[in-house]
């Protein structure tokens, strides 16, 4: 699911209106929400979220091109995000490719972890 306006976030993720508003879609707490909401609303036991900024524009000092939270939500209501700076002269297509690359490993060292178990 791609959602990048706030009102998708909300509405179909069940992101809390407030927290967008307060800390922005670019925020640990936005990720979290947009990964829960992924994995609930798809009735998933993982659910994965990317927010961020890839540029070219968009970015601010306390939020730069190439600020990326990564979501990752598990069973047993496990949730949790990592932020990321990818960097602003990467440019667009590669702080995506970094983002999803690193999301996928996320979940990927989870499921060995779980595994281990």
């Amino acid at each position: 699911m791609i959602s990048y306006d706030n009102q998708v976030k909300a509405e179909l993720l069940g992101v809390n209106a407030n927290d967008l508003a307060e800390q922005g879609a670019v925020s640990d707490t936005v990720a979290q929400q947009m990964a829960s909401g992924v994995r609930d609303r798809l009735n998933a036991t993982w659910g994965l979220s990317i927010t961020g900024i890839a540029g070219p524009d968009g970015g601010s000092d306390t939020k730069p091109v190439g600020l990326v939270y990564l979501g990752i939500a598990g069973p047993n209501q496990q949730v949790e995000s990592h932020r990321y700076l990818f960097g602003e002269s990467r440019g667009r297509d590669l702080v995506r490719w970094f983002s999803l690359c690193t999301v996928l490993d996320l979940l990927r060292r989870k499921l060995l972890a779980a595994r281990a178990d």
